[in-house]
């Protein structure tokens, strides 16, 4: 039983509700008092349908906080050629995406419209790759987006309870510095050890003094991030009130927001999640297990008061 479940259960134990796991625990039913609530993946029963689903859509959540006014990451969408409705295909794509492409200085970044954790995404600077990304892309997926390519200082996420802040950290990419003595899985191992420890490094070598070494240009915990709670409170604030936005805009009542800064010092949404996972923060952090175990049970407690 991973984290997140072992989390809901012995809430449920402690709250005198009945738990049900089924669907290879995919999905679980709480109830108690003659009332039927659903947890399915990370999504808890607390939040709109429509809401939830236009979290879930990049473009959608792009289009509808740039219409509120809301610095978010732009996105454009492009229907693969494999959809099915013929009103949503895009005629000739691959020039639209390689106009896009020189519109942004030959630097953008292609993802699925509805991807999680990082996956699906490809940062992308020459022609060539562009093409064979984008085929294989469109052939996989129903819609992909396209975006410019944001020189990223860090990444923060919120989140959020009934439009309020439960937690924010900074995630920090898996970059590492070389001292001349030790190599890339040893710096990395220390950077993030229970991430790396198990992890083959193809081009295992000792870094010369100074040199950077980037595993992953993303900021995914799951690729290798780590978290970091060390936020200056000028940025904290900034942060903090973007995301307070976001959540009164969007109208979910449980979601993390996560905004980027800039090198520029500008900020923007990158993305809203409807359905909330801890699991690697939990895994990063001393008393992770704890404090997202209490956000999990403020979440059930108003749930099942409904």
């Amino acid at each position: 039983m991973n984290n997140f479940n072992k989390i809901v259960e012995e809430i449920c134990i402690e709250k005198g509700i009945n738990c049900t796991f089924l669907s290879k625990d995919w999905l679980i039913i709480l109830e108690k008092d003659g009332k039927r609530r659903f947890i399915t993946g990370y999504k808890f029963d607390i939040n709109r349908c429509g809401a939830s689903l236009l979290s879930d859509d990049k473009f959608s959540t792009y289009t509808y906080l740039n219409n509120q006014n809301i610095p978010v990451v732009s996105e454009k969408i492009i229907y693969s050629s494999s959809n099915k409705n013929a009103f949503a295909k895009d005629a000739n794509s691959i020039e639209v995406v390689k106009d896009y492409f020189e519109k942004y200085n030959n630097n953008i970044v292609i993802k699925q419209n509805k991807g999680t954790c990082g996956n699906g995404i490809e940062h992308i600077t020459d022609m060539d790759t562009l093409e064979e990304v984008y085929e294989r892309m469109s052939r996989r997926y129903y819609s992909v987006c396209l975006s410019p390519y944001y020189d990223i200082e860090n990444e923060y996420r919120v989140i959020m309870v009934d439009s309020n802040p439960r937690l924010m950290y900074k995630k920090m990419k898996p970059v590492v510095i070389g001292n001349g003595k030790d190599d890339i899985k040893t710096l990395l191992c220390n950077f993030n050890p229970k991430f790396f420890e198990n992890k083959e490094i193809k081009e295992n070598r000792v870094l010369a003094e100074n040199e950077v070494y980037q595993y992953d240009w993303k900021h995914n915990l799951c690729k290798g991030a780590k978290v970091s709670m060390d936020i200056d409170e000028e940025i904290r604030k900034i942060i903090q009130d973007l995301a307070i936005r976001t959540a009164n805009t969007i109208g979910l009542r449980f979601e993390s927001v996560d905004i980027i800064k800039t090198y520029n010092n500008e900020y923007y949404v990158m993305e809203v999640n409807s359905g909330v996972m801890m699991d690697n923060f939990i895994d990063q952090v001393e008393n992770g297990y704890e404090i997202s175990k209490n956000i999990y049970k403020e979440v059930i407690d108003k749930m099942m008061e409904e």
